[in-house]
């Protein structure tokens, strides 16, 4: 069954390939592209997403930021942008970072709530 995801990126994918003029093809992306037909065939019909080498082909060839391509919506040059191109392992680095610079900060002030949208709120310490 096609995940979310994959089944918006293939649709991307389908509209890019008609506004650039080329066939909605799975032989034809994968001569272009240079991958076996069945993989650009999941790709197409929303099963899987293209790792992140075979997105960059796709952004290259389309002319399109892979971003988008990958993750849809108006995409900014933004931190948040940034983050959601990396691959996982790179992802868990900058939230292990994040933490650790969170758990120094001093307790908000009376009154006022925050939070990490991903992590559970661990007990503050002091780096040194």
């Amino acid at each position: 069954m096609a995940n979310l995801e994959a089944q918006a990126f293939s649709i991307r994918l389908a509209e890019q390939l008609k506004a650039n003029g080329h066939p909605v093809s799975a032989t034809y992306i994968a001569r272009q592209i240079h991958v076996t037909p069945h993989a650009a065939r999941l790709w197409l019909s929303g099963v899987n997403i293209p790792k992140e080498q075979n997105m960059q082909a796709f952004a290259k060839w389309l002319k399109v930021d892979p971003r988008w391509l990958r993750y849809g919506g108006v995409l900014e040059d933004s931190f948040v942008a940034n983050y959601m191109s990396l691959r996982e392992e790179d992802k868990a680095t900058v939230r292990a970072v994040v933490m650790k610079f969170w758990l120094c900060l001093p307790p908000p002030l009376s009154g006022e709530e925050f939070s990490l949208p991903f992590e559970k709120q661990p007990k503050r310490q002091s780096l040194l």
